[in-house]
């Protein structure tokens, strides 16, 4: 259905006997409406709104065996989120994203070890992650298909293999967070995962939500409907 603000604006040509407005109508000075919100946008980000207030109190209501399940889900919620504008807008295939979230994770891990909480260190390591993602998106940005697939895994392992030779960083057997947080009590501890994963799912969700509505998100879509836009870069 149409938004309000467009029917309305389909209406007033109809009814001067003109006809649904195309570019001659338009150059004609016939009146275009274009609304980007409608009466079920706004029932959703109410309803969206009081979602979220629910389950952010949800942690003193329930155990940890609802929170954990919903912890998990969070995080499913927010990776098919981010898989979104790759995969679905821009048609691009990348088996590369571990490579992203070896990076978080080590990240969290050394900022953690400075003395600040791992939970705060989350947004250091989202903007190390994407400090990483330049450098990356320069060597890559020029494949598409198999290609982009096959060389996201090489650079991918060769990163796992550079870190696994690194022994301060626990070479193959990795590194933990258990000494940072077991000073905390478990019940704090479960509900402070619980709430970071939730506001990881909102962040993600919005920002994808709204890099689709703006000119980048419909680039990437012009990639994915027509090859020659990606060829061209």
């Amino acid at each position: 259905m149409a938004p309000r603000r467009t029917r309305e604006a389909l209406a007033t040509t109809a009814s001067a006997g003109t006809g649904p407005p195309g570019p001659a109508g338009w150059a004609a000075g016939h009146p275009l409406a274009v609304s980007r919100w409608s009466r079920s946008a706004t029932w959703t980000t109410a309803i969206s709104a009081v979602l979220a207030v629910v389950l952010a109190v949800l942690p003193y209501e329930v155990g940890t065996g609802i929170t954990q399940a919903l912890v998990t889900l969070f995080l499913l919620v927010s990776m098919a989120a981010l898989w979104n504008p790759v995969a679905g807008c821009a048609g691009m295939i990348s088996f590369g994203q571990q490579a992203f979230l070896g990076i978080g994770a080590y990240v969290v891990y050394l900022v953690a070890k400075t003395g600040l909480s791992a939970f705060a260190a989350i947004a250091v390591a989202a903007l190390a992650c994407a400090s990483a993602a330049v450098p990356v998106f320069a060597l890559l940005r020029r494949l598409t298909g198999g290609y982009l697939a096959v060389a996201a895994s090489v650079v991918a392992t060769c990163l796992f293999l550079h870190v696994t030779n690194q022994l301060w960083l626990g070479g193959a057997t990795g590194v933990s967070l258990s000494g940072q947080l077991v000073s905390m009590p478990p019940v704090l501890r479960e509900a402070y995962t619980y709430w970071a994963s939730l506001v990881l799912m909102a962040v993600v969700v919005i920002g994808v939500y709204l890099l689709a509505r703006s000119r980048s998100g419909l680039d990437s879509r012009a990639v994915h409907d027509e090859p020659a836009a990606a060829a061209m870069g």
